[in-house]
């Protein structure tokens, strides 16, 4: 989300006249902020004095500027703005410039890349997950007509997008008058032209089973599923107000396994939350056994404020939390290392993100359709463009193969 809001930001900034610099040698920075962890915080406030040091101009925007301690905290920052609000920032930097459709929906995204293309269909969140600041940061949910999210779609596809990702919150829970995520999803995939689609993020609690026959019916959705479990315990589960089970949670995983048996699945977990003993942790680790994820993003639990669960001693040491990461991560490896395996003599789509020349030839790095990353070589630059990767060789992380 954050890389689709920095688009339309560098859509502002260029038809405000500004042109884009190397961040040590700009004259303004706009920092778009995410805070959904505490290091992210800390990595932007570091950013943040770097460049005053710079004697730069600082504009902040994105989630840090909704956290109300956090702007008088900052005197060094010369504006905040809503990211909502993005299409004033020139008027409020005391530029002139051409009027922009002030819906932020509206503005249309300069594309970091040619060849892939981010698609927000909603903002928000409603779910109020104990340990998440998202809520209060981003506001209420708030879901794009159907309409315009498809001429978004058909206008990238005229131009050469091969990969488009639909983003929300909780892309489950759109809904638009009588249209909803898998009535979306259905008319998106059936639009003629030689593109792929992913979308992210689902909660579990929202998913519902006809999405699963959907991307196994269609070709263009790739079989990838990024499905936050946070931990595998009921307990825990239900102190964080996630509103699903660990049943629940295992029943999708199956559905999906018995309907798309290649789909990659990846997840989310949070160690550390406070009150977690090792009972609970080991539920998480059971669940990362059965289910054999192909990869997840593992963070040990800090507090973020105004939320409920910031309110709760956070009584699990650094440690602790440092120890059963480890754990967690260890297992991960070993279950992504099997389910890659399973790839080696198969022919995979990559497409390339980065070509870099290397001797006579090139080094190619891309995803594929199950949003694994995959090295090549080749004798040409090919960023751009969609390659099939015969898989030759299978690490926990990636992939490696031929052309």
């Amino acid at each position: 989300m954050n890389k689709s809001d920095s688009e339309r930001i560098a859509t502002v900034m260029l038809a405000a006249g500004y042109e884009s610099a190397p961040l040590k040698e700009a004259d303004l920075v706009v920092f778009n902020t995410c805070s959904v962890r505490q290091m992210a915080e800390d990595r932007a406030v570091g950013q943040i004095r770097e460049a005053k040091k710079r004697d730069q101009k600082i504009v902040v925007t994105g989630c840090l500027k909704n956290q109300q301690q956090f702007i008088p905290a900052h005197p060094e920052v010369d504006l905040f703005i809503d990211i909502h609000d993005i299409a004033d920032l020139p008027n409020k930097l005391g530029q002139e410039t051409p009027t922009l459709d002030n819906n932020y929906f509206h503005i249309k995204p300069t594309l970091t890349s040619p060849a892939q293309a981010y698609v927000p269909i909603m903002t928000g969140c409603n779910n109020f997950c104990s340990y998440c600041i998202v809520p209060h940061v981003r506001g209420e949910e708030q879901s794009r007509p159907p309409q315009e999210i498809i001429e978004e779609i058909k206008g990238l596809i005229a131009g050469g997008c091969l990969q488009i990702t639909l983003l929300g919150q909780n892309v489950n829970s759109y809904e638009y008058q009588q249209t909803s995520f898998p009535d979306l999803l259905e008319q998106i995939a059936k639009l003629a032209g030689d593109y792929r689609m992913f979308f992210v993020t689902s909660h579990p609690k929202d998913l519902d089973f006809s999405i699963i026959k959907l991307v196994a019916t269609y070709d263009k959705l790739c079989p990838y599923f990024h499905l936050p479990i946070q931990s595998g315990s009921d307990r825990i589960l239900k102190m964080m107000n996630r509103k699903y089970d660990r049943q629940r949670y295992l029943e999708i995983i199956k559905e999906i396994r018995r309907q798309i048996p290649a789909a990659a699945i990846t997840t989310d977990i949070i160690v550390g939350y406070p009150g977690e003993n090792e009972d609970d942790f080991h539920e998480t680790v059971s669940i990362c056994e059965e289910v054999k994820y192909d990869l997840a993003y593992i963070a040990r639990f800090s507090p973020r404020p105004g939320t409920a669960a910031a309110k709760i001693k956070d009584d699990i040491s650094p440690a602790t939390k440092k120890e059963r990461e480890k754990i967690l991560t260890e297992i991960v490896n070993k279950t992504a290392l099997q389910r890659n395996k399973k790839l080696v003599g198969k022919t995979t789509n990559v497409l390339v993100e980065t070509s870099r020349q290397k001797g006579a030839g090139y080094e190619n790095y891309g995803k594929n359709e199950y949003f694994k990353t995959v090295k090549f070589a080749s004798d040409q630059d090919l960023k751009n463009n969609i390659v099939p990767v015969k898989i030759t060789r299978a690490l926990a992380w990636g992939l490696y193969g031929n052309p």
